[in-house]
């Protein structure tokens, strides 16, 4: 609209161009904002699977669900200030994370492609050894039928650029 407005008053060439490159930036700044905002929630999507497992198998419910997700973060070493609440643990999660440290041995995050439905699968996998077991735990997690374009971008890129069929990380390792 202001740029159509422009050409109608006959405006100057150089502020039609400066008005033009200020909504070309607004438009990327959106679209890197948008990205950004899709990795942050898928973060924080196994993040939340990560703290539902501990809050139910290792604390057994003691403690509140703000507090294991704190936790988690502080035990996969995130510092996206997006997700992150507290700079420094609290002492409840300090303990908790302790407790987590004593029974939590890894957890790992899959992603793979489905060549019949041209679409990726995910799989959260958490690996525990659960107080008064003697034999190790996995919750498996998945999601199927996930559009390359809802893929966080460094897997997208991997996928696209590596032609990769499945990429593994290790998020936390005891």
């Amino acid at each position: 609209m202001e740029i159509k407005s422009m050409l109608e008053k006959n405006s100057t060439n150089s502020r039609l161009l400066a008005s033009i490159k200020k909504q070309i930036f607004e438009l990327l700044s959106f679209f890197i904002n948008s990205e950004d905002d899709l990795d942050s929630q898928h973060k924080s999507k196994v993040y939340t699977y990560i703290a539902k497992f501990i809050q139910d198998k290792i604390d057994k419910n003691n403690s509140n669900f703000n507090t294991c997700l704190s936790a988690v973060y502080f035990l996969c070493g995130e510092t996206d200030s997006e997700l992150i609440t507290e700079i420094e643990p609290s002492i409840e999660t300090q303990k908790l994370i302790s407790l987590i440290k004593e029974q939590l041995i890894a957890v790992k995050v899959h992603y793979y492609r489905d060549i019949q439905t041209n679409s990726y699968n995910q799989k959260t996998e958490i690996f525990a050894l659960l107080a008064g077991s003697n034999k190790p735990t996995l919750k498996r997690i998945e999601e199927s039928e996930i559009d390359l374009d809802d893929l966080p971008k460094e897997i997208r890129d991997i996928f696209i650029e590596e032609k990769k069929e499945s990429i593994s990380f290790q998020i936390y390792q005891s």
